[in-house]
Protein backbone atom coordinates (compact mmCIF):
# COMPACT_ATOMS: atom_id res chain seq x y z
CA UNK A 1 0.00 0.00 0.00
CA UNK A 2 2.75 2.46 0.93
CA UNK A 3 4.63 1.73 -2.27
CA UNK A 4 1.50 2.38 -4.33
CA UNK A 5 0.82 5.66 -2.52
CA UNK A 6 4.43 6.72 -3.03
CA UNK A 7 4.22 5.82 -6.73
CA UNK A 8 1.01 7.83 -7.14
CA UNK A 9 2.59 10.85 -5.44
CA UNK A 10 5.61 10.60 -7.73
CA UNK A 11 3.36 10.33 -10.76
CA UNK A 12 1.43 13.42 -9.64
CA UNK A 13 4.71 15.32 -9.20
CA UNK A 14 5.90 14.29 -12.64
CA UNK A 15 2.57 15.31 -14.18
CA UNK A 16 2.73 18.70 -12.47
CA UNK A 17 6.30 19.27 -13.60
CA UNK A 18 5.37 18.30 -17.16
CA UNK A 19 2.46 20.74 -17.14
CA UNK A 20 4.72 23.49 -15.79
CA UNK A 21 7.36 22.86 -18.43
CA UNK A 22 4.76 22.85 -21.20
CA UNK A 23 3.36 26.18 -19.95
CA UNK A 24 6.90 27.59 -19.84
CA UNK A 25 7.49 26.41 -23.41
CA UNK A 26 4.32 28.16 -24.57
CA UNK A 27 5.38 31.41 -22.91
CA UNK A 28 8.85 31.13 -24.47
CA UNK A 29 7.30 30.61 -27.91
CA UNK A 30 5.20 33.75 -27.47
CA UNK A 31 8.23 35.67 -26.25
CA UNK A 32 10.25 34.51 -29.26
CA UNK A 33 7.54 35.70 -31.64
CA UNK A 34 7.40 39.06 -29.88
CA UNK A 35 11.17 39.54 -29.94
CA UNK A 36 11.36 38.57 -33.61
CA UNK A 37 8.73 41.21 -34.35
CA UNK A 38 10.70 43.75 -32.29
CA UNK A 39 13.83 43.05 -34.35
CA UNK A 40 11.87 43.43 -37.58
CA UNK A 41 10.44 46.77 -36.43
CA UNK A 42 13.84 47.99 -35.24
CA UNK A 43 15.38 47.14 -38.62
CA UNK A 44 12.63 49.05 -40.41
CA UNK A 45 13.13 52.04 -38.10
CA UNK A 46 16.87 52.00 -38.76
CA UNK A 47 16.26 51.91 -42.49
CA UNK A 48 13.85 54.87 -42.33
CA UNK A 49 16.15 56.84 -40.02
CA UNK A 50 19.15 56.22 -42.24
CA UNK A 51 17.24 57.37 -45.30
CA UNK A 52 16.02 60.49 -43.49
CA UNK A 53 19.62 61.24 -42.53
CA UNK A 54 20.78 60.64 -46.11
CA UNK A 55 18.31 63.18 -47.50
CA UNK A 56 19.06 65.66 -44.74
CA UNK A 57 15.76 65.70 -42.85
CA UNK A 58 17.31 64.61 -39.55
CA UNK A 59 20.59 64.73 -37.72
CA UNK A 60 22.91 61.82 -36.99
CA UNK A 61 21.36 61.17 -33.60
CA UNK A 62 18.21 59.56 -35.03
CA UNK A 63 20.01 56.79 -36.97
CA UNK A 64 22.35 56.21 -34.02
CA UNK A 65 19.38 55.82 -31.69
CA UNK A 66 17.73 53.46 -34.16
CA UNK A 67 20.95 51.43 -34.38
CA UNK A 68 21.11 51.18 -30.58
CA UNK A 69 17.48 50.07 -30.47
CA UNK A 70 18.20 47.36 -33.05
CA UNK A 71 21.21 46.12 -31.08
CA UNK A 72 19.09 45.93 -27.93
CA UNK A 73 16.35 44.04 -29.77
CA UNK A 74 18.90 41.56 -31.15
CA UNK A 75 20.37 41.06 -27.68
CA UNK A 76 16.92 40.32 -26.23
CA UNK A 77 16.21 37.91 -29.09
CA UNK A 78 19.45 36.07 -28.37
CA UNK A 79 18.42 35.71 -24.73
CA UNK A 80 15.22 33.97 -25.81
CA UNK A 81 17.06 31.64 -28.16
Amino acid sequence: DRALVKLEKQRALVDTELENQFAFLEVQKQLLTLEEENVKTARENLSVSTERFRVGTTNGLEPQTAQNTLEQALARLNLVL
